[in-house]
């Protein structure tokens, strides 16, 4: 399956997010490949050279999950798509922020809610605390392995930030307890590829 597809596979996954009441917030992409918020969140993701900006997609609809209550919230998402160009290995990276529309709602504290879940905890990167999680979803032909991480900010947590980055990989991942001494070096290889492909500047 081509990279560009994969993408769309996991946008109602993680996509329900942001509008803006008051000041325009600026956010681009710059030169540096840099993914720059001017607010809400106030952010600077570094992301390698390797991976090219491909597309910038805004949505809105409804959120129910996640949510302070059962009923949805509108919500306006930006998604920001990457994908390796350089490097060959079949990767890419998006990054989400969500902002719920309607007064008084909020999301709920723990942000990833997963199945096939190899990886998780919070880590505090610029001063932020951070939620993280590995996990492996299983398709036809090639599971993905993904590694999210992701913040709520807002005066009443009413914003969402989620960088995902995920690489096409084959075998069974459907169990943590039954990888191969080869799946676990490609998932500690995998996690340091994340961490020093993706860097959080501000």
């Amino acid at each position: 399956m081509k990279l560009m597809a994969i993408r769309y596979f996991f946008i109602p996954c993680f996509c329900i997010i942001l509008g803006c009441a008051g000041t325009k917030i600026e956010r681009t992409v710059q030169d540096d490949n840099i993914f720059y918020s001017s607010n809400r969140p106030k952010v600077r993701i570094k992301i390698n050279p390797d991976f090219m900006f491909v597309e910038e997609k805004d949505e809105k609809g409804l959120a129910s999950n996640e949510l302070s209550a059962a009923s949805g919230s509108t919500v306006k998402v930006n998604n920001y798509f990457f994908q390796d160009r350089i490097s060959g290995k079949p990767r890419e990276v998006f990054i989400t922020i969500q902002e719920l529309t309607t007064p008084r709602w909020f999301f709920q504290p723990k942000i990833f809610n997963v199945k096939n879940e190899l990886d998780s905890g919070k880590i505090k990167i610029q001063g932020k605390t951070y939620q993280y999680c590995i996990f492996a979803v299983a398709r036809p032909n090639n599971d993905l392995l993904v590694r999210a991480i992701g913040r709520i900010s807002g005066t009443d947590n009413n914003c969402m930030i989620k960088i995902v980055y995920l690489e096409q990989v084959t075998g069974d991942w459907s169990n943590i307890d039954l990888l191969t001494a080869d799946q676990q070096r490609k998932l500690n290889e995998f996690s340091e590829d994340s961490k020093r492909d993706i860097q959080i500047i501000e």
